[in-house]
């Protein structure tokens, strides 16, 4: 149930949603997203309240989505934005001091741990909300903001001190496991402000180092100027070492909260005077349970995905190496490795394409290293291979790392050829005139040798070729196979000419010229063949152009005889096809010789025999003959159908687009209309009733003398429902109940036609979904589950009655100017005469 809070502070009760669920996550706002019908569309609006669950959220973000809404929800931090500080800033400050000075009225916090650390934060004009998120990198601690109570914890880390176990085999139905070693290292050198080191507090080394993991060296250098002690330094260093040391695993999982599935309330402990749920939240430790690894590894809940509505499909993210939120300052942090080589692999599969690829990189000189990758791609029409080696330097100064090509191969594969290109960037200088000289030695007999063979296989095309074509006597497939064997030697000695002149067009200009005139030859030559070869397949195109004048003739002639043989084919079999009355059959021979002229006739005579065979009861039949002689147009659409089998009887009749259906069966009788009407003095049913969906949902249930509201957005839950039952505590007494369960409240509402919305009488609220049932009393927490929303006018005496000792009572009622109040038990009543302004004791 949600409650939704107008920007006239109006709260109305929403239960038509579906899809709800809650994100959250560390140092994050809570996040609720759900849809809502299209029809509820306008009782939402950006930037108002939602109270879900005990928790308030503020409207972000309204979408289409699908047949409805979706709707997208923030924590709500509106207190935080509006307060606005001028020339208002804290040196050297502790986090709770600043907090206090910029937390909005009426807010409350919490502290699980001390923060000792000082800062310095500026909130010279700036929101509470931005100072408070600069204030928690800063500090370097999480928090937990609770809108509806207005209320924020915080401490160093978000858990409830207690260790929970997962046990895959019994509470995780689906998980995805991603463990990455990327920022790893076993040593790290820390370096504060102008220089500080570690090395006077730690036995003269300036470096820390954990190698419980693994045994190698692997440096990570870190600066951070904020940083002026030199314990602090130590001590934050010693905790990302800690972190670094360990590979980062990440595990998404499904979880089974079995326990809160079925409504059962978990044990609870003791922690610091404060009673816990015994089940994690989001920065709780939980230990994970694999019996097929043989492991227990110890995680942090860092985020959570919660659907209130579906238990069973909450979700968790587990990691071992939480985000480290510290280093927020513009210093580059560069990793250096003094001995390591590390290798990727990567393969992806898409629509288009394949790519994989596989790089090493390997420890060069102390501030380079060198990488080896080789890559592919392969397409449809393309294969592109490489292999490059290159060095990657750092720079001291700036801490940048510049990688340079040292040696790359590229193959490229198309139809059209192979292109190869050779990068050498250490030896190419001295390599390039020997290169040159060598081929300049071979370009005349290459160039000879090669326009002889293009000659040759030119000719040989024409040959085949020839000036015209007899189509009656052409072998198709034997006359292409030949020519296409031809031509694959000329294309083939083209790419071999191809890959010897690469790259030095420029040079040989003379040459290229030649050869491309050559080729636009035997192009258009082999636009002919193809367009020779289309025709044979019964395909015609503006690509015969190309082809010699007695070619062209004798396509266009065999062109427009088939063009005009099929024509006549197909409209004379599509009439044969449609005509299915006897009478329209022996017309259609009548009608071939001239198809053109008597077309109109032809579909008129099928329009009109057409209605004539659908009507097959006889009383449809005299209908439509009424019908059809001065509304001809409405006989299109009138239909009517029986259709009777051995274990079915079905009727249907349709028109203008709206039907009704009876259907018949041995177990089962189905009425289907746009309007069904019983007229009787008397209509007896027997059995269950149910008003349903489009989905088949059950939303009303009557059964004898009881009647269940249900929505299918829980699951199929019951709501409430009115009934006749035994009083509590009697056997004889009967009842007429109207009650709610626990998934809900009752409500009376009433419409207000101005507004568009729903607005409230009184609210029914025994678990408190609206907010308004609680009140502190004396230091005493007292529910109220009865609300009234409008004034409430008693006509007769009121009785309070107390409910530990329901013998003692208090009456009060009203004469024409005298409020009376009568306790039981006492002989004495108090009167408050407003006429007389006197208050005094009267014995009854």
């Amino acid at each position: 149930m949600l409650i939704i809070n107008t920007k006239t502070k109006e709260k109305i009760a929403f239960s038509y949603f579906k899809h709800l669920k809650v994100e959250i996550e560390i140092n994050e706002l809570d996040r609720l997203n759900f849809e809502i019908p299209k029809e509820y569309r306008y009782l939402f609006d950006v930037e108002f309240l939602i109270i879900e669950d005990m928790q308030e959220y503020v409207v972000k973000n309204i979408e289409p989505f699908y047949d409805g809404f979706k709707i997208e929800c923030k924590a709500n931090n509106i207190d935080w934005l509006e307060k606005f500080n001028k020339s208002f800033n804290f040196p050297y400050k502790k986090f709770e001091d600043v907090l206090i000075g910029i937390m909005p009225d009426d807010w409350n916090y919490e502290v699980l741990e001390a923060i000792d650390e000082r800062r310095t934060i500026t909130a010279d004009h700036k929101s509470s909300w931005e100072v408070f998120l600069e204030a928690v990198e800063k500090y370097d601690i999480e928090y937990r903001l609770d809108p509806y109570f207005k209320n924020v914890v915080f401490g160093k880390k978000m858990f409830s001190y207690k260790d929970f176990y997962l046990d895959i085999a019994l509470n995780v139905e689906d998980k995805d496991i991603e463990v990455e070693s990327f920022e790893f290292a076993t040593r790290i050198v820390p370096e504060g402000m102008n220089g500080l080191k570690i090395n006077q507090i730690n036995n003269g080394k300036d470096y820390l180092e954990d190698k419980s993991f693994n045994d190698r060296t692997i440096t990570y250098y870190w600066k951070d100027e904020r940083y002026t002690n030199i314990e602090n330094l130590k001590k934050e260093a010693e905790r990302k070492l800690k972190i670094l040391s360990r590979p980062k695993t990440t595990i998404k999982i499904k979880v089974k909260d079995l326990r809160k599935a079925i409504g059962v309330q978990g044990p609870s402990y003791v922690n610091k005077g404060k009673l816990y749920d015994a089940y994690f939240d989001v920065g709780d430790y939980v230990y994970l349970l694999d019996n097929d690894r043989k492991t227990k590894e110890r995680f942090r809940v860092v985020r959570m995905v919660k659907y209130p509505y579906r238990k069973m499909d909450n979700e968790i993210t587990l990691s071992n190496k939480p985000k480290d939120i510290v280093d927020d300052m513009n210093e580059t942090i560069e990793l250096t490795k003094e001995m390591w080589e590390e290798t990727r692999v990567r393969f992806e599969t898409t629509e288009n394409a394949i790519k994989s690829s596989v790089a090493t990189a390997k420890r060069y000189s102390d501030d380079s290293f060198k990488t080896y990758k080789t890559e592919r791609e392969q397409t449809d029409s393309r294969i592109y291979e490489s292999i490059t080696e290159s060095t990657t330097y750092v720079d001291p100064k700036t801490g940048q790392t510049k990688p340079i090509i040292d040696k790359q191969l590229e193959i490229d594969k198309t139809i059209d050829g192979i292109n190869i290109s050779l990068r050498d960037q250490l030896t190419a200088n001295k390599d390039f005139n020997l290169r040159l000289d060598n081929l300049r030695t071979n370009i005349s007999e290459n160039t000879s040798s090669l326009n002889s063979k293009i000659d040759k296989d030119l000719a040989k095309a024409k040959k085949e070729l020839g000036d015209s074509i007899d189509y009656t006597k052409i072998d198709f497939k034997k006359r292409h196979d030949l020519l296409a064997l031809e031509l694959e030697k000329a294309n083939n000695d083209i790419n071999k000419a191809k890959e010897k002149i690469s790259g030095l067009s420029n040079n040989f200009d003379d040459f290229n010229n030649r050869a491309n005139n050559k080729y636009e030859v035997i192009d258009r030559e082999i636009l002919g063949i193809k367009s020779n070869f289309k025709v044979a397949r019964d395909e015609i195109s503006s690509e015969i152009a190309s082809a010699s004048k007695t070619q062209e003739k004798a396509i266009k002639e065999m062109g427009d005889n088939t063009e005009s043989k099929i024509k006549t084919f197909l409209n004379l079999n599509y009439s044969t096809k449609t005509q299915t009355d006897q009478m329209i059959k022996s017309e259609v021979g009548m009608l071939g010789t001239s198809i053109g002229k008597d077309m109109s006739n032809l579909n008129r005579e099928v329009l009109e025999a057409k209605s004539m065979v659908e009507q097959t009861q006889r009383g449809v039949s005299a209908i439509v003959s009424q019908v059809e002689s001065g509304l001809d147009e409405k006989i299109k659409n009138l239909n009517a159908r029986v259709n009777i089998q051995a274990d079915k009887i079905e009727s249907k009749v349709s028109k203008d687009g709206f039907g009704s259906l009876v259907k018949q069966e041995f177990d089962r009788y189905k009425i289907e209309a746009r309007n069904i009407d019983f007229d009787g003095s008397y209509i007896n049913a027997k059995g269950t009733f149910r008003t349903m969906n489009d989905s088949n949902d059950v939303g009303v249930e009557i059964s004898y003398n009881h009647i269940e509201f249900r929505d299918n957005r829980w699951n199929g839950k019951t709501f409430g429902g009115l009934t006749v039952t035994r009083r509590e505590g009697t056997e004889a007494m009967m009842s007429m109940n109207l009650a709610h369960y626990a998934t809900g409240y009752l409500g009376i509402r009433y419409w207000s036609n101005d507004a568009k919305a729903y607005y409230s009488y009184t609210d029914y609220d025994k678990w408190n979904y609206t907010g308004y049932n609680k009140a502190t009393w004396y230091g005493e927490y007292h529910a109220f589950p009865i609300i009234y929303h409008e004034g409430v006018q008693f006509r007769r005496q009121v009785r309070f009655i107390n409910d530990y000792d329901k013998a003692n009572g208090c009456t009060v009622w009203v004469t024409r100017s005298q409020l009376h109040f009568w306790m039981d038990g006492f002989p004495k009543s108090f009167i408050l005469d407003f006429e007389t302004e006197k208050a005094y004791w009267v014995k009854e």
